[in-house]
């Protein structure tokens, strides 16, 4: 990131932020790039640190144990963590969930039951949040990450992005990779429009597919 001013980095978040209250008509350019792990990489077996296993698996609650069965029959038969990671995106993006802003989903663990078994009808939040907590019932590290898509072309080669592209997404730890975004909000016309399956993901073609019906 390239910008004038006062900045600083937040080691813990990566974000950047600033004490200067004002930034009508700040102009700056950011270089990102997105990690392309190989399949040896994503296939390796899982060997978690111990702050990661101990911050970002298990999900304690009353429901604990319904939310564990559907975790464990949308990742049936994937032998690897990131198979059962792929099957949970592909699962949210099937024809099963649909995406609303109307959504009233409580935000609660009965609520993400009720999302995920009567009205699989939600926005970004309620899809991160359900996907973060079915990969940790399967031994999947995860986590929720806030901000925006990329957004859209504009003009003279510049890209659009507006509080429409404010987005929520799970990131799921790897070995050897580290954390890896996925995208289980459905996009399109009828989704959040700017989501975009990555390319790890589209890569990996059907296997992920999870269960039928």
């Amino acid at each position: 990131v390239h910008v004038t001013g006062s900045w600083r980095e937040s080691a813990s978040t990566l974000m950047i932020y600033s004490g200067d209250p004002s930034t009508s008509g700040l102009h700056y350019t950011v270089t990102s790039g997105e990690i392309e792990p190989t399949t040896a990489e994503l296939e390796a077996p899982q060997r978690l640190p111990t702050a990661i296993a101990t911050s970002y698996l298990g999900f304690k609650s009353a429901v604990t144990p319904q939310l564990t069965k559907i975790a464990q029959q949308v990742t049936k038969g994937k032998k690897t963590e990131f198979d059962k990671a792929v099957a949970l995106e592909r699962y949210f993006l099937s024809s099963r969930f649909s995406y609303s802003l109307q959504s009233n989903v409580a935000n609660s663990p009965q609520g993400l039951l009720n999302f995920l078994n009567v009205t699989k009808s939600g926005y970004c939040q309620q899809f991160a949040f359900a996907m973060s907590v079915l990969a940790r019932l399967v031994g999947i590290p995860s986590r929720i990450a806030i901000g925006y898509t990329a957004g859209r072309p504009g003009p003279d080669g510049t890209w659009v992005v507006s509080t429409a592209d404010a987005h929520a997404w799970p990131e799921l730890y790897f070995t050897g990779v580290g954390w890896l975004r996925f995208e289980p909000t459905p996009a399109g016309a009828d989704g959040q429009e700017t989501a975009v399956e990555p390319s790890y993901v589209t890569a990996a073609g059907s296997s992920g597919g999870g269960p039928k019906g």
